[in-house]
C-alpha cells in the first residue's frame, strides 16, 4: 500500500475586481489524500485501487483536467487503474470537489456525481502513437443552459486519436453526449481537429499548426429537449490565456499559429482565435461551462419591464 498526501495554497494579491470564484484563490487546502491499494505480484495481477482525494487528468484536458489554473480542481471517490501490455485502463466514481477561499473548507460537491472508463494505447513507433477511448457520466441536480436550469444526466462517448508521419502530426477527437435534461432529452457532440507541420530545415525551424472545433448548439429555447454540448470538467487554458470569455459549448473555434526558433534560447509563437456561436438560438457559455448570458431575441418592452 502507498499512502500519498499533498496541501496547496493559491493567494490573489491586486487583481481588479479581486479573486474569480475557485480558481484564484484557496488560502490552504488538501488537494490530494489518497490510499493506493496493489497485489504484490504486479505482473500477474497488474491492478491498482487509489481511494480519496485525487487529480484526474486526462488527454488534453478538453474533457477532464485538474484545471491547472491558480487552484487546482481535485475529485473524492475511487479509482481502478489496470494496465495490460500497451493499454491504461482507469475506471472511476468520484465527486468533484468544491472550493473554498479560507482554510481546509473544500468538500465535495453533493449536487453532482461523476463516474466514468478512460481507456488510453501509446505506442511510440506507430503512425498512431495514443488513441483513447473512452466513456464518462455527469449527474449535475442544477444544470443551468439558456433554456433554464434542470437536472441534467448526460453520458459522454467518445475517442482521441494523435498520429505522426515524419514532420506532419495529426490529432482529431470526437464526442457523442446522450442523456436528459429535466423533461426533455439531451443529444450534443463535438469534433475537433489538428494539423501542424514541421520545416527543420528552413531558418528558423518554423512550425506551422491549424486548429479547429465545433460543438453543438441548442436548437430551440422554447424546447424541452437540449443540444448545447458540455465540457464537463475542462482545463482552464485549453484555448490560449482567455479565461471566462470564451467556451466550448455552441461553439466553432479556428486557431492558426506559428512558431519559430529565433535562436538556442528564444522561441517566437504568433497566433489567433477566431470564435463563433454554433447556435444563434442558444446562448453565451464561459470555457468551464457557465452560462453567461442569453442568445434570445428580447424587445425593448421586455427589457424595460426586467428592470422594473
Amino acid at each position: 500500500m502507498r499512502l500519498f498526501a499533498e496541501l496547496q495554497s493559491g493567494l490573489e494579491f491586486g487583481r481588479n475586481g479581486g479573486p474569480r470564484p475557485a480558481i484564484d484563490e484557496d488560502k490552504l487546502d488538501v488537494s490530494q489524500l489518497f490510499l493506493d491499494l496493489k497485489p504484490l505480484d504486479q505482473e500477474r495481477v497488474p491492478i491498482a485501487v487509489r481511494i480519496g482525494r485525487q487529480a484526474l487528468n486526462y488527454g488534453d484536458g478538453s474533457l477532464v483536467s485538474v484545471r491547472d489554473l491558480n487552484v487546482r480542481r481535485p475529485f473524492d471517490g475511487i479509482k481502478m487503474i489496470v494496465r495490460l501490455q500497451e493499454w491504461r485502463i482507469d475506471a472511476f466514481a468520484v465527486k468533484p470537489v468544491v472550493t473554498t477561499p479560507g482554510f481546509f473548507g473544500d468538500a465535495p460537491d453533493h449536487a453532482q456525481t461523476f463516474w466514468g472508463i478512460w481507456a488510453t494505447k501509446t505506442k511510440g513507433q506507430s503512425f498512431v502513437r495514443q488513441l483513447d477511448l473512452y466513456y464518462l457520466g455527469l449527474d449535475r441536480k442544477n444544470a443551468q443552459f439558456d433554456q433554464g436550469t434542470a437536472r441534467e444526466r448526460r453520458r459522454t462517448l467518445g475517442f482521441r486519436a494523435h498520429e505522426t508521419a515524419g514532420n506532419l502530426a495529426l490529432l482529431q477527437e470526437g464526442d457523442l453526449q446522450l442523456g436528459t435534461v429535466g423533461s426533455g432529452r439531451l443529444l450534443a457532440w463535438k469534433f475537433a481537429d489538428e494539423v501542424s507541420y514541421r520545416l527543420p530545415q528552413v531558418r528558423y525551424h518554423p512550425i506551422l499548426e491549424l486548429q479547429g472545433a465545433v460543438s453543438s448548439g441548442d436548437e430551440n429555447p422554447q424546447n424541452t429537449d437540449l443540444q448545447t454540448f458540455y465540457p464537463l470538467f475542462p482545463s482552464g487554458l485549453y484555448y490560449g490565456d482567455m479565461v471566462f470569455t470564451s467556451g466550448s459549448l455552441n461553439a466553432i473555434v479556428a486557431h492558426p499559429s506559428l512558431g519559430m526558433q529565433l535562436s538556442k534560447n528564444l522561441s517566437l509563437n504568433v497566433d489567433s482565435f477566431f470564435l463563433w456561436r454554433q447556435k444563434t438560438t442558444d446562448g453565451l457559455y464561459s470555457q468551464s461551462g457557465m452560462f453567461l448570458r442569453t442568445g434570445r431575441h428580447r424587445n425593448r418592452a421586455t427589457l424595460a419591464q426586467r428592470r422594473m
